[in-house]
């Protein structure tokens, strides 16, 4: 059992699968503040997928992730919204064949993903930023982008 399943207790009702994402941003807070995030599961995946106007798939397309220090918000599934305070970039890549790219083996907390239309033709992507809470043992989350000109 990770650390955030321990704290799950009151955080989650029983039964009704309704999360509450105030608190357990909360928790994420004490945790990197208590030096407590070695407990935190680094099994989860972020993937981001990235299609064209008429809902096609768009292949090699740069998408950027990048840990949140500090986010009011976050998102399960992901959704618009953006860090207030930006970590490191964790990882950047490139979309394949299928508009995918899979970020594995991150550890839990909250992430922004984003895409660039650098190299595409295509000059706008909605949204600009996705957020992502990723909890839990094997939390795979995935977000959509939408590319046009």
């Amino acid at each position: 059992m990770g650390a955030w399943d321990a704290l799950r207790v009151g955080v989650e009702r029983a039964g009704t699968g309704y999360y509450r994402e105030d608190v357990a941003l909360e928790i994420q807070r004490l945790f990197f503040e208590t030096g407590f995030g070695a407990d935190l599961y680094s099994n989860t995946a972020a993937i981001g997928r990235v299609e064209g106007t008429l809902g096609g798939p768009v292949a090699d397309v740069m998408v950027i992730l990048a840990r949140c220090d500090q986010a009011t918000q976050a998102f399960s599934p992901p959704r618009p919204g953006q860090c207030e305070t930006l970590g490191t970039v964790a990882d950047t890549g490139r979309t394949d064949h299928t508009g995918a790219l899979v970020f594995p083996n991150l550890e839990e907390g909250i992430y922004q993903l984003s895409a660039d239309t650098l190299g595409t033709s295509f000059s706008e992507v909605s949204p600009p930023f996705l957020l992502y809470l990723l909890v839990g043992d094997a939390d795979t989350e995935t977000g959509y982008f939408v590319l046009s000109n």
